[in-house]
């Protein structure tokens, strides 16, 4: 039998995509989804009411309250990795990232404007 190794591919150079679409991140069928949603009268204020009763704060706070901020001195490979990723996607601003310990692997995005976060939750 072959021994497992843990060696890494070798690095290659990237090719950063500028100027995407954010609509090309969509699945088509969420995207009909979504458009026939918002082809209701009224649907965007009603969803907007109902998470500004709910609080963006607490939803926050919720996922962020038991979880590890990613960074050069917390989890720093994953740092790496996750900067990797945001350059060649071109994705800016930077959202922040937090790592939790529970049972569920998941990852939540939370953040109706401004700044979001991204809670990635690790068995």
């Amino acid at each position: 039998m072959t021994e497992p190794t843990n060696t890494l591919p070798a690095a290659r150079p990237r090719k950063v995509l500028t100027q995407i679409a954010a609509v090309s991140w969509e699945h088509p069928a969420d995207r009909a989804a979504l458009q026939s949603l918002r082809s209701i009268p009224g649907f965007d204020q009603v969803v907007k009411k109902i998470y500004g009763f709910i609080g963006e704060r607490g939803i926050r706070l919720l996922f962020q309250a038991d979880a590890v901020r990613v960074g050069p001195r917390q989890f720093p490979r994953l740092n790496e990795l996750y900067t990797d990723v945001l350059t060649t996607m071109d994705w800016d601003p930077r959202p922040d990232l937090y790592v939790s310990q529970t049972p569920f692997v998941t990852r939540a995005p939370t953040g109706w404007t401004g700044r979001s976060s991204s809670s990635t939750r690790a068995r």
